[in-house]
């Protein structure tokens, strides 16, 4: 879906200025109406412009563990009562890895903005996956983001240990096959011109398996 800018008034006056990922621009005036807002003047942004503001934020990757661990976190400040957008700066604020700390201030910052939760992760796709927007979508509707949260924690923590497991159990046959490798390697260049060496001093056949090797 295309990526909006927008520029809108609260009751009082007060400029709004925000963005947001949206289907088409009657959706996006329909979210600023239900937020109290009156749209003045809105425009979908060049993928360039989007793609060049992730990338300030994407120095490196976001580990999996490290999403993990705030998933886990956001359901527990949030199931304790904890406001949505004191919650995600006292993470912010918690977090070592500095790439994802800039990430969930500018995704405070969306909030406070009037964009739904939902709406702020979904502008990072690299982070938050398809399936994990739309799960918080779902609880920001339902009203159980908490019971959300707390069953995303779940799955990911599953998949990332099946993962592990997967990974692990691949790495001891690559490195038998490596070994393999290198002892062919060893053998042929090193081992078997010796073998031929003294054999010819001796004028002796080489072994048919060896003559075969060497060509």
């Amino acid at each position: 879906m295309p990526l909006y800018s927008y520029l809108a008034r609260d009751r009082q006056g007060k400029p709004i200025k925000g963005e947001g990922v949206f289907s088409n621009e009657t959706e996006l005036v329909r979210f600023l109406e239900n937020q109290g807002l009156l749209p003045i003047k809105f425009g979908e942004k060049k993928r360039k412009e989007a793609s060049n503001k992730l990338f300030t934020f994407f120095s490196r990757k976001i580990k999996k563990q490290t999403v993990i661990i705030f998933t886990r976190q956001f359901a527990s400040t949030i199931k304790a009562g904890v406001p949505l957008v004191n919650a995600l700066r006292f993470l912010a604020e918690e977090t070592e890895d500095k790439s994802f700390q800039k990430i969930l201030l500018d995704i405070v910052k969306n909030v406070e903005e009037g964009m739904s939760l939902s709406q702020a992760l979904r502008k990072y796709p690299e982070v938050f996956s398809e399936l994990y927007v739309e799960m918080v979508a779902s609880g920001e509707a339902s009203g159980t983001l908490d019971k959300v949260l707390e069953n995303l924690a779940q799955t990911m923590e599953r998949d990332y240990r099946l993962y592990l497991e997967i990974k692990n159990a691949l790495r001891y046959p690559l490195l038998v096959i490596i070994a393999i490798v290198v002892a062919i390697f060893v053998i042929t260049l090193f081992v078997i011109p010796k073998f031929a060496r003294v054999y010819g001093q001796f004028k002796m056949p080489l072994p048919l398996p060896t003559r075969i090797i060497i060509g």
